[in-house]
Order: C-alpha cells, then structure tokens, then sequence
C-alpha cells in the first residue's frame, strides 16, 4: 500500500452484513471470509481475488452458518466451522476453493471448531467441545483417522498451533502452554507453572521458541517466551504496573511487537511496543491517549500494521521504528480491526463492522 493510505480498495461494500474472519491464501491472491446477512442471520463462506474481482459464495446455502475458513498450503482447499443456522453444533466441512465438492469432514452433537491445516496439508487439528470441556483432535484432510489427541475429560484443551515444520502441535490447556508431538504423543506441560495462567502460543518462524502471555494476578499480565521444549522461561516484559500481551514475531525472529495497557490512572492507556527477543530494548511505538493494539508485522520486518480505537476503530501502518505512522483505513464512520498481512507483504485485509477491506501497497 502506499504510505500515504491511497490505492484504497473496499472489497465488500455491503451494509446488510457483517463480514469477519478474513483469512488469505498462501500464495496471496485470494482472500476468503465469513459473511453474515443481518436480515436472515445465516453466514456464508466467501473468497475473493486480492482486488476485490472474482467474489464467489463458496458455502451458498442459508440453511446453515459458516465460520472459521482457513486454507490449505496449496490453496486448493478450505476447511470451516459450519453449523445449522441458530444452533451451536458446529461440524468441519472443506471444499474445492471453487466452492466445489463440498464434504462434511466430522458428525455428531459435539462443538467442532477452530480447523487448522497443517503446514504439509495432509492433516487438519481442530478443537471438539461437549458442551463443556474441549480436547484437541486432528484428523486427515479428507476427514479420515480423526484423532483425539489430548483424551483427557478433565481438562480443557483448545487453540491448537502447529510448529513450522510440522512436527508438534501447541495448545493451551487448564492455563498451562502444553506441546505435544504431531500423532498426540509425549505432551509436555511446558509452562508448567501453577502460579499463573498462561495462553496463546505463538510460535516463532523457526520454530525454536515459543512466545505466549501470562497472567501475573487479576489485573497484570506479562509477554513471556520459551525454547520449544520450555526451558529457558523468561519474563520478557518483566513490569508488574502493565498489561503486556499480543505477541507478535517480527520476521527475522529478533524482535517483538506487543500490546502495553498501562494502568493507573483509568482509562488504561494501550500503546504499541516492541523489544528485543530477549526482552531488552523496549520502548514505545505509539504515545496517545488512544487504544493502539494487535500489532502484526509485514513479512518484511520493515512495518507494522495495528488497530487504533477511540469512537471508532482505524487500520494504522508504522514503520518498525514506530515512524510514518498512517491511517490506512481513514474512515470514521466505521470500525476497523483485526489487520493482517498477505504472504508477499503487498496488501493488508482487516475486519470493518458491515464490510471487508483491503489496501493495496504498491
């Protein structure tokens, strides 16, 4: 996209729906996304070319609720989440990228959710909730072999992550980070930490370490990261006055940019932060009185995309060094968030209450 915010590009301008859950193609020219028609209530999966051309509605059937889209590495394939129109009963489906041959991938009164292929494509995990607690299961992508991996009733397993290479998958379990290998095999606790309630992994490119947040009390919560097999926990953000979390790996693994609520005096105050991999170097991106979070960074390393909140939400770009600061979406009459990068690094998709976007950097 150009800096300045031109070469704009509104991809579904439509107000009688909301669109969410933009996920992009690995090769970057095809976009799709959960669309959800405010008259009817049914959601729809739909894709599109990067230029907002070629708008198909893949799923097509108001019958049922669609959600969750993720592509396979080939970008032949999309899973999803789909349920009948006002129930909870999500199963995973997958289909062509046309939208054709469209195949119920699992069945029964569980909640099946969160498909995530694997990087190879051979494989997809997901979460599967009875109502209650969830388990991690993973299952060939023609829906085949489908696997409990976690198979513990007493815990509450979900978010699965796949390594880069393929070989374990990360989770979050009872407020623990847990790893296990591929096939369920040797799950390891590796926080492992009683004290604290620890989320969101994030693997790094490389697949060494391991980058999550954890919560220190009520109220603080810090960015913490790991080798992938837990040794060598440290405290990255290390201040007990802030909120930190939202990691994010620049593209190079050397550095972070994360989310700081600094409290008190109220309202907190959300900045965007970056440091070092081993937390030294931190200083601030943003310095407002606004909410600047979910920082992403451009595959890169030299920008980083952000949603700024205040009466709406707007999609600004920085600099790695938090200069060129930019209102990419610029339109307040709206709300805007949830940016994320095309594998090349040319365009940014984000959510907009009543429709999608696009920019396109040039």
């Amino acid at each position: 996209m150009n800096a300045d915010g031109s070469a704009q590009a509104n991809l579904t301008d439509d107000p009688n729906s909301e669109d969410n859950f933009a996920a992009w193609s690995h090769d970057g020219t095809r976009i799709a996304w959960a669309q959800t028609a405010h008259e009817f209530g049914d959601s729809e999966i739909f894709s599109m070319a990067a230029d907002g051309s070629d708008r198909r509605d893949l799923s097509n059937d108001p019958a049922y609720a669609d959600s969750d889209p993720d592509w396979s590495p080939d970008g032949s394939l999309i899973t999803w989440a789909r349920a009948v129109s006002g129930s909870d009963d999500y199963d995973i489906w997958v289909m062509h990228a046309d939208g054709t041959n469209q195949t119920q991938l699992t069945t029964g009164a569980d909640f099946d959710g969160y498909p995530a292929f694997s990087p190879d494509g051979t494989k997809i995990a997901f979460t599967r909730s009875n109502g209650g607690l969830g388990d991690i299961y993973v299952m060939n992508a023609d829906g085949s072999n489908q696997t409990n991996l976690t198979n513990d009733p007493d815990t509450d397993d979900f978010a699965p992550s796949w390594s880069p290479d393929g070989t374990h998958i990360a989770y979050s379990r009872d407020g623990e980070i847990y790893s296990m290998d591929s096939d369920g095999g040797n799950p390891v606790d590796l926080t492992n930490d009683a004290t604290g309630y620890e989320y969101g992994p994030a693997w790094s490119h490389d697949g060494t370490k391991i980058a999550y947040t954890r919560w220190e009390g009520l109220e603080y919560s810090e960015v913490w990261s790991m080798h992938a097999d837990g040794s060598g926990q440290a405290n990255l953000t290390n201040d007990p006055l802030t909120e930190d979390t939202w990691p994010t790996w620049s593209a190079d693994d050397q550095r972070f940019a994360f989310t700081r609520i600094v409290y008190p005096p109220p309202p907190p105050d959300l900045e965007i932060w970056t440091m070092n991999a081993d937390g030294s170097g931190q200083y601030a991106l943003t310095a407002n009185s606004l909410y600047d979070t979910k920082p992403v960074w451009s595959p890169d390393g030299t920008k980083i995309a952000f949603s700024r909140i205040d009466q709406t939400g707007q999609i600004y770009m920085m600099n790695a060094d938090g200069s060129g600061e930019v209102n990419l979406s610029d339109d307040p009459s709206v709300f805007d968030q949830n940016p994320t990068w095309s594998p090349d690094g040319s365009h940014i998709a984000f959510s907009k209450i009543g429709r999608a976007s696009c920019r396109e950097r040039v």
